[in-house]
């Protein structure tokens, strides 16, 4: 069974073409393209493509589940390998997604430093001196 030819066929059996199709489920056409000629490193992950490929068999008729149990039996171990070093979101770390383990991930994240209060005399500064923006600029208004 190849998956791709059975999403064309269908596609194509129902009278629509990709554009119609990517519309109606929003997904993007060169997506459906990757889909029907099983180009999977077009699309990011293996979850984008289990998403992507239940959405488009269950709008065409045919059984989604299905489609993408046999997906994952045959190309989810293969779809991306990825062996390049990528930066992660901790801090700017540096990670292996093939390992999918942070390096230095024993550091404590850095910690932020709580803003001081202000001290009745900066509040009173800070008051003061909005006041005397509002007179002068009412003073000037009135001129």
């Amino acid at each position: 069974m190849e998956l791709g030819n059975e999403l064309r066929k269908a596609r194509e059996a129902a009278g629509l073409n990709r554009s119609d199709v990517s519309r109606r489920i929003y997904i993007r056409e060169s997506y459906l393209a990757a889909l029907e000629t099983e180009n999977y490193r077009a699309i990011p992950g293996s979850l984008y493509i289990k998403g992507m490929l239940r959405n488009y068999a269950d709008f065409l008729g045919l059984s989604g589940e299905a489609m993408v149990d046999y997906w994952s039996e045959r190309y989810d171990a293969y779809a991306r390998p990825r062996a390049e070093t990528r930066r992660g979101h901790l801090h700017g770390k540096v990670y292996l997604a093939d390992e999918r383990r942070v390096r230095n991930l024993g550091r404590k994240a850095p910690r932020r430093r709580k803003r001081r209060p202000w001290t009745p005399l900066e509040r009173g500064i800070i008051a003061g001196g909005i006041g005397i923006l509002l007179a002068l600029s009412w003073w000037l208004f009135w001129l």
